[in-house]
């Protein structure tokens, strides 16, 4: 008897231990995720100091994602205030960056009155909503509301955040997910730890938690993607290669991964594995306009005008015809705010893509929106240029995060609008 209440007090001594070693895996885990993060928020800080002290200064208040949160003195944000400030005429501007990486729009604007109360702009610029593809739909928030309650503590917590944006893209275009109990209980840390390390450019410990995660769940397609895209952004083609055709191998339906392996194939010269991956992807899902943009990238890249024209004609036309809910919510909950302030708003397209869907958007209302096109200047330039010399990636099919010289024509775009 007494040695059954020892076993029965050792399991549960085993059980505490184990709940106490998960609850300070994620204490580390948030504590972590928010150094991170405050990395990036202490740049653009300093960055949005310097041009708060710009006195009687027009003041501009950028708002956006990675592609707009990235790149330091490099960012389209902090080059646009140097190029305002050159063909100004004189007239001095500060540009505030409060990019978010990996923000969806409601994000962005749950922010957007606090912004305001901040930094008094005279004009605000969005560039969002790529991300908002993750989801079909994304809820808006309704009302701000005042005073913490114990779930917007919880809801504010950047694991938290991390696993509802892995469930998005999990979800992704009604991908069927196969992950076993067992990875639903434990897989989902090694995934958020993966992600974390993977954002901070840390590969090696990134693939082995993914690994580790696959290890739990090894039907789960998507693990095989996030593991490939791993593979690929350290520059292992062949283990990435290997990974994403053992992720179709588990599910063919999955056009995300043949949207990626096109991606790979492209990298490493390879055109006509590239050429049927995007369309194999195309055909598992007629409304990724990724792939459409990514035969696009890929016909340009071969000299092949009119076959690229074509595709990127086919990815504009999924994205008019079929744009997000949610994004267009925030849009014109943006131009409601701003309106409400007096303040002027610029919506600004992103790179290679048509600024008409964006335009569509506002069908209906009566404003003075300024639109920043940058479709034809970008297709010009990585045209004479090659893609490469204008972006770093293209996660988005037919553009990617820019470098130094991308957020360059990006920010001189913006300027011409404003200066116009």
């Amino acid at each position: 008897m007494i040695e059954n209440f020892r076993r029965q007090f050792g399991a549960k001594q085993k059980l505490l231990l184990a709940a106490a070693g998960a609850f300070l895996f994620l204490i580390l885990l948030e504590l972590g995720m928010r150094a991170g993060a405050q990395v990036i928020l202490y740049v653009q800080g300093q960055n949005n100091t310097a041009a708060a002290q710009k006195q009687g200064a027009f003041r501009i208040l950028c708002l956006g994602e990675s592609t707009t949160a990235l790149g330091g003195a490099d960012s389209y944000p902090a080059q646009l205030e140097r190029i305002l400030d050159i063909r100004g005429g004189g007239r001095k501007f500060a540009v505030f960056n409060e990019g978010i990486v990996a923000a969806h729009t409601q994000a962005i604007i749950s922010r957007l009155e606090n912004m305001l109360d901040k930094y008094h702009p005279d004009m605000v610029i969005a560039m969002m909503g790529i991300n908002d593809g993750y989801a079909d739909n994304i809820p808006y928030i309704k009302g701000s509301g005042h005073g913490l309650k114990l779930s917007d503590f919880f809801m504010s917590l950047k694991i938290v955040k991390l696993a509802r944006f892995i469930g998005m893209n999990i979800r992704q275009r009604g991908t069927e997910i196969h992950a076993s109990d067992q990875y639903a209980s434990d897989g989902k840390a090694y995934m958020e730890a993966a992600l974390l390390s993977r954002n901070q450019g840390k590969f090696g410990e990134a693939a082995a938690a993914f690994r580790q995660a696959l290890a739990l769940a090894p039907k789960d397609d998507m693990l095989y993607m996030e593991l490939g895209c791993t593979y690929m952004f350290q520059g292992d083609y062949a283990a990435a290669q290997d990974v994403f055709q053992k992720g179709i191998e588990v599910n063919r339906g999955n056009d995300s991964l043949y949207y990626w392996f096109g991606v790979l194939c492209m990298k490493q010269g390879k055109t006509q594995p590239a050429e049927e991956s995007f369309n194999k992807s195309a055909r598992i899902n007629p409304l990724n306009d990724r792939a459409y943009g990514g035969l696009g990238t890929l016909y340009g890249s071969l000299n092949e005008k009119e076959r690229a024209l074509q595709s990127y004609r086919m990815a504009d036309r999924v994205r008019s015809e079929y744009y997000n809910p949610g994004t267009r919510h925030s849009f014109r909950q943006l131009k409601e705010v701003t309106g409400s302030r007096g303040v002027k708003l610029v919506c600004v397209q992103y790179p290679m893509r048509s600024v008409e869907p964006l335009k569509k958007i506002f069908n209906g209302y009566d404003s003075n929106i300024m639109f920043v096109d940058n479709e034809s200047a970008f297709k010009a330039a990585v045209d004479r240029d090659g893609y490469q010399a204008y972006f770093t990636d293209m996660f988005a099919g037919d553009f990617g995060h820019c470098t130094e010289k991308g957020n360059r024509l990006l920010a001189e775009n913006v300027a011409d609008i404003i200066l116009k």
